[in-house]
C-alpha cells in the first residue's frame, strides 16, 4: 500500500511536503492538521478506484489526471490560507466512485438532471480553457463515454459555473478565454446572488469587498463592477450540440 500511495502522489504532482505527511500519518486522523489526515485516508481509497478503471479498461493517464484533483485541492487551499490543507472531502466522492473523469482540460460527471442522464462539465482551476483545448476535450469525452459507458444514454452536456455568468461580458473583453468558453453554451439559468465566484476570483470567499486582493486584472475589474452595484453570481448552460459532434 505504501509504495502504491507514494506512486500516486508522485504521478499526481502532490507537493513533497504533503506527500511526506501522507506517508507518515497512515489512516489515523489527528486534530488540527487542516484536513490532511482526511486526505491521506481518502487517497488510500483511490486504490479501489484504480481497480474500477482497470476492470473497464480505462487508461492510467485518465486515472492519474482525474486523481490529480487531490493535489490541485491542497494547492488551492494554500493559495487561500497560506498553508497546505484539504477541505474538499465533500466533493471527491465523485472522483473516487468512478462517475467523474478528467478528460484533457475538463472534467465530466455522470449526473441526473430532472430525472434524465446528463453529463455535467466541471472546470478545474488549472485548465487551459482556450477554444482549441476545450474543443478537443469535448470531442474526446464523447468517445470516452461511448467506449466505456455505452449503457449511459445522456441527453446533453450542462455546466454550472461562475464562468458562465452573463455579467462577465461587462467585465472582460470579448476575446478573453472565459467569454469564448461561455460562447459554447446556451445559458438557461442565472443565480445572481451566488457568491461562488469569490473563491475562484479572489481565492477566499470569506473576504469582504474591501479586503479582496487586487493582484490580477480580473480581480480589479470584478471589484470595480461589484462596487458599482453589479452582481456576478453563477449560471447554468447547455453545451451547444456542434461542440460534441466530430465535423
Amino acid at each position: 500500500m505504501k509504495e502504491w500511495l507514494k506512486n500516486l502522489c508522485e504521478k499526481t504532482n502532490m507537493p513533497e511536503e504533503v506527500t511526506e505527511y501522507i506517508m507518515m500519518v497512515g489512516n489515523n486522523r489527528t486534530e488540527m492538521d487542516d484536513g490532511l489526515s482526511v486526505l491521506a485516508a481518502r487517497l488510500r481509497e483511490a486504490e479501489d478506484t484504480y481497480r474500477i478503471y482497470q476492470k473497464k479498461g480505462i487508461s492510467d493517464q485518465i486515472f492519474y489526471d482525474t486523481m490529480a484533483c487531490f493535489s490541485r485541492f491542497v494547492k488551492e487551499y494554500k493559495e487561500s490560507f497560506g498553508k497546505y490543507g484539504f477541505d474538499r472531502d465533500f466533493w471527491i466522492t465523485r472522483q473516487l466512485s468512478g462517475v467523474l473523469f478528467r478528460i484533457g482540460e475538463l472534467e465530466y460527471e455522470m449526473v441526473k438532471e430532472q430525472g434524465e442522464d446528463v453529463i455535467s462539465v466541471h472546470i478545474p482551476s488549472d485548465a487551459h480553457i482556450d477554444s482549441e483545448h476545450t474543443g478537443q476535450s469535448y470531442l474526446e469525452s464523447v468517445d470516452f463515454f461511448a467506449r466505456y459507458f455505452p449503457e449511459y444514454h445522456y441527453r446533453e452536456y450542462i455546466c454550472g459555473s461562475w464562468m458562465l455568468s452573463p455579467a462577465l461580458k461587462e467585465i472582460l473583453p470579448a476575446e478573453s478565454n472565459i467569454i469564448r468558453f461561455q460562447e459554447a453554451y446556451d445559458i438557461y439559468e442565472w443565480d445572481k446572488e451566488s457568491d461562488e465566484y469569490k473563491q475562484w476570483i479572489f481565492k477566499d470567499r470569506s473576504l469582504s469587498l474591501e479586503q479582496v486582493p487586487q493582484n490580477t486584472s480580473l480581480q480589479r475589474k470584478a471589484k470595480a463592477y461589484l462596487q458599482a452595484g453589479g452582481l456576478i453570481g453563477e449560471a447554468i448552460g447547455r453545451l451547444k450540440k456542434e461542440y460534441t459532434v466530430v465535423k
